[in-house]
């Protein structure tokens, strides 16, 4: 009677836990010191951000959150980039979906331009968070 009883158990603890993998999530943070950019006419790339270790295979990202300081607002024009996408940066600060289901695993890269001819502009504290999830 107790063994059928545990076996009862058993089964329904079985039926209770999902038959596929479970997906993992995660993120990953890379910071870097900020171009200098002189020109109107002309894009000024950051170094690559990268993570700092290697992701599972079929990574994909769900959301990216970005900074960057200015010493004034409204210097540069913004682009943060994939190497197959880049979004429109509205401000010094933010996050975007605008990258969704691209690969978590490659470096992205901020692009700027002055706003207007004028003298050259230092860029400082660029930041990305970068959430995932595992494929």
């Amino acid at each position: 009677m107790r063994s059928r009883r545990y076996a009862a158990l058993a089964l329904a603890l079985c039926l209770m836990t999902p038959a596929w993998p479970s997906l993992g999530a995660g993120s990953w943070v890379a910071s870097h010191t900020g171009p200098r950019v002189a020109l109107a006419d002309a894009t000024t790339r950051s170094q690559p951000l990268v993570p700092p270790t290697r992701l599972a295979a079929g990574s994909r990202i769900t959301r990216v959150s970005w900074r960057f300081e200015l010493p004034e607002a409204g210097q540069v024009t913004g682009r943060l980039c994939h190497p197959l996408r880049c979004i429109p940066l509205s401000s010094q600060r933010g996050s975007t979906e605008g990258l969704a289901g691209l690969d978590a695993d490659a470096p992205l890269t901020f692009h700027f331009r002055l706003a207007r001819p004028g003298p050259a502009v230092e860029t400082r504290g660029l930041q990305v968070i970068v959430n995932y999830r595992e494929g």
